[in-house]
């Protein structure tokens, strides 16, 4: 996100008839909210469907630069947790380069469907797809299917969820965090 507001920085520094001073850009980015960006869920219906000693993150990431660095970040949490992913993608997106990086990190990884974007893959795809690369996996027909067999499946465990994969199955989330 650096990176996207450096280039933000950058052509606005070049436009004519703006006055924005150096002051303005430190601000501006001090003071940015950027949802669905390693954000921690407190609150909503998937919140209160989890044990209390679980953890519940969400992150937009998509492509490998944002795989690398949420990997990063999941490598240097407790390591008393049980590192579960729920991840969706749309089908413009390469899933193993994504997933390659959080070898290791995850424990265990169930495929959804995105289902504001027509052009996901299929939890099963997804399933598939990791299965060759020999993760732990499953694949669930939604969200709210996915986290009813995590609770199913970890019920007395301390665990962390990530759900992650695509901006859209995050905007999915929220939408159905908050239903």
């Amino acid at each position: 996100q650096f990176i996207n507001a450096s280039t933000a920085i950058a052509c606005v520094s070049h436009l004519s008839g703006f006055k924005i001073h150096d002051a303005n850009f430190r601000n501006g980015i001090a003071n940015a909210k950027w949802q669905g960006r390693l954000q921690y869920i407190r609150d909503g219906s998937f919140r209160k469907k989890i044990s209390g000693n679980w953890q519940l993150w969400i992150d937009g990431a998509h492509n490998e630069g944002g795989a690398r660095v949420l990997s990063a970040w999941l490598a240097d949490q407790d390591t008393t947790y049980i590192n579960v992913m729920i991840m969706g993608m749309t089908k413009n997106r390469d899933i193993e380069s994504f997933i390659r990086h959080f070898i290791g990190n995850v424990d265990y990884v169930i495929g959804v469907p995105v289902y504001s974007e027509p052009m996901s893959y299929k939890g099963e795809y997804v399933r598939s797809c990791l299965e060759k690369l020999g993760i732990a996996c499953a694949a669930s027909d939604g969200l709210l299917e996915a986290f009813d067999a995590l609770v199913k499946k970890y019920s007395n465990k301390k665990v962390r969820v990530l759900v992650t994969g695509s901006l859209f199955l995050v905007a999915d989330f929220f939408v159905a965090n908050n239903a």
